[in-house]
């Protein structure tokens, strides 16, 4: 059996790789310049309400004398070029903390696990580090990645948050990361890579397996890995049958004797626990043909209303998808910049009208987002009204990306410098693109509020708008207060051939209207006496609905679905007629 004692410098690096993390870009990190200022402590999102706080880096001086980190760069990226600049006036005293939470600094270290780096104001890399999945990266735990102790070598996963403080952990317990193909092609070769770090010599990482949907332990069925240094790879020999899931958990044993056990969290176990209960083991089911490009349908406006800009995507896939991201570049000349993009696997407790990343798809607001240059500096939003152009990242599980633009094709990112997906990002002409337009604005609106039973009941509309207006209607409800269609009234004939005169404006009268319920009774009419009537204004051009209670510039909601758009909110405002205008009729 082989021993090999952890050289925990190189541990540093060795554990950042996971395949549960997809990079954005094939990137090599030179090795860091040496010096006292050095990450320590990394933590994600917690979604739990009662603890409310946020992504967070701490840097630490492990050094003996205090350090001026102004203009020091930090970035969820392995390059820290065009990251989060610390402010300027910034020391850190010997042994000594600095953070930066998600608030500050923008960064939002992803739960899926990712890249990390630390530089000096002209780029120079100072630490990098791969921060692991959360332990329970679904929901984000709230737990942080540390070295333990402070400025040292190892870092453990997991452990409990302490920004400013020491952090806490035991490094003689070996931390994890297992690396693996969730869905292989049937009949290729499987490995299972473990990757540990630990104070202590390991001397043997095994895999204890099970097939079939009903897995039940037996400690015969054990595969030995090779041990090399911190990482230990374990064939899975003749494990990768068609259709065949295999269930399996890791176990580590040091030379002290101690053995311990992983569940799919990288969380230590009981051996009598995690036999028992399948649902904590790691498994994986072999393909026939390896896994299919992910299916992906965009949802999108061509003219989108600004502040309001928003892409859908629904997709399917055979395995687990971890990420549903955007990319985009601004303006006539549009090029890649790396920064540029939107996460929508970090999309959640979204309003209605937009939803929250599932494995079937998500809407991706693109309203008000910074657009950067190579440089890193902002130059504009994509609410501004330049030319958006972007494509679609689908990542899954396996470690696979995929890349889709204007014709909708996948094409897969193999890693190699100079290859077809390079090659389209590259080229913004391949993408999907849109240009905002601006919204029509009502500039003014009156009506009498006490109309008698025989008075007319004039509405009366100004408004403009830079495209046609093909609509302008009043939406109603009597005593019920809840929506129909069929209560309206139309401005003027939408069928007309000549829609000029209505262009600027328009009146409506509401008299004599019979006003339908729910349940199409009748409700008297829009001028009986002592009636209250709700009412909003419907503005429409071609391609988009706007909503209106007054001129203030508000729009009470946006509907660009009429040119195929992703972003709705007509609905709530519909249901709640709270929000509307009324009189009363005397």
């Amino acid at each position: 059996m082989k021993k090999m004692k952890n050289l925990l410098f190189l541990i540093v690096f060795a554990i950042t790789v996971f395949s549960g993390c997809v990079k954005d870009d094939v990137y090599e990190p030179p090795t860091p310049e040496a010096g006292d200022v050095v990450l320590n402590e990394i933590k994600s999102k917690d979604n739990d309400p009662a603890k409310p706080d946020i992504d967070f880096i701490e840097l630490y001086n492990k050094g003996e004398v205090e350090v001026d980190i102004s203009g020091y760069l930090i970035n969820d990226a392995a390059d820290p070029a065009g990251g989060f600049s610390i402010p300027e006036g910034t020391k850190i005293a010997p042994k000594g903390y600095y953070v930066v939470d998600q608030d500050e600094s923008d960064i939002a270290v992803g739960s899926g696990g990712e890249d990390v780096s630390l530089g000096k104001p002209d780029g120079t890399l100072v630490d990098y580090v791969f921060c692991p999945p959360s332990v329970s990266p679904e929901v984000g735990d709230g737990l942080s990645f540390s070295r333990i102790p402070d400025g040292e070598d190892v870092w453990l996963n997991g452990t409990e948050a302490t920004p400013g403080a020491a952090n806490i952990g035991d490094a003689s317990t070996p931390s994890i990361t297992v690396e693996y193909n969730v869905g292989p092609a049937a009949g290729e070769a499987i490995d299972v890579v473990v990757k540990f770090a630990t104070s202590e010599t390991v001397t043997e990482v095994a895999v204890y397996y099970a097939t079939g949907d009903a897995p039940v332990y037996n400690a015969d069925n054990k595969m030995t890995g090779v041990i090399d240094v911190d990482t230990a790879t374990v064939a899975m020999t003749d494990l990768n049958v068609a259709g065949e899931k295999v269930s399996f958990f890791v176990a580590i044993t040091l030379d002290n004797g101690d053995i311990f056990y992983y569940d799919n969290a990288k969380s230590t176990a009981e051996l009598n626990v995690i036999s028992a209960d399948p649902s904590m083991w790691e498994s994986y089911t072999a393909i026939s043909g390896g896994v299919s490009a992910p299916t992906l349908n965009v949802i999108f406006s061509a003219t989108p209303t600004i502040g309001y800009e928003a892409v859908t995507l629904e997709y399917t896939a055979e395995i687990e998808i971890t990420e549903a991201r955007i990319y985009f570049a601004y303006g006539d000349s549009p090029e890649y910049i790396k920064a540029n993009k939107v996460k929508g696997e970090d999309v959640i407790n979204n309003p209605a009208e937009l939803g929250d990343f599932t494995q079937t798809g998500v809407t991706i607001s693109m309203a008000n987002v910074d657009v950067e240059d190579a440089a890193g500096d902002v130059i504009a939003t994509t609410s501004d009204g330049g030319k958006i152009s972007f494509y679609v990242r689908i990542a899954l599980e396996n470690g696979n990306e995929y890349y889709y633009g204007s014709d909708g094709v996948a094409i897969l990112d193999d890693g190699v410098d100079g290859t077809a997906s390079d090659t389209f990002k590259a080229t913004p002409g391949l993408w999907n693109s849109y240009t905002p337009k601006a919204a029509v604005i009502l500039s003014s609106i009156t009506f009498p509020a006490n109309p008698a039973a025989t008075d007319d009941i004039n509405v009366v509309l100004a408004y403009a708008s830079d495209e046609e207006i093909v609509e302008a209607r009043i939406y109603f409800a009597g005593s019920e207060g809840l929506y129909v269609k069929a209560n309206k009234f139309k401005g003027f004939d939408e069928d007309a051939t000549d829609l000029t005169p209505f262009q600027t404006g328009v009146t409506i009268n509401m008299r004599d209207e019979d006003v339908e319920r729910t349940d199409e009774s009748i409700d008297g009419t829009t001028s009986t006496s002592g009636a209250t009537i709700k009412f909003y204004v419907r503005i429409a051009t071609a391609t988009s609905e706007y909503y209106f209670v007054s001129a203030d510039g508000v729009i009470m909601a946006v509907d660009d679905s009429p040119a195929d758009g992703a972003f709705d909110s007509s609905d709530a405002f519909k249901d709640d007629s709270s929000l509307w205008l009324s009189y009363t009729v005397q």
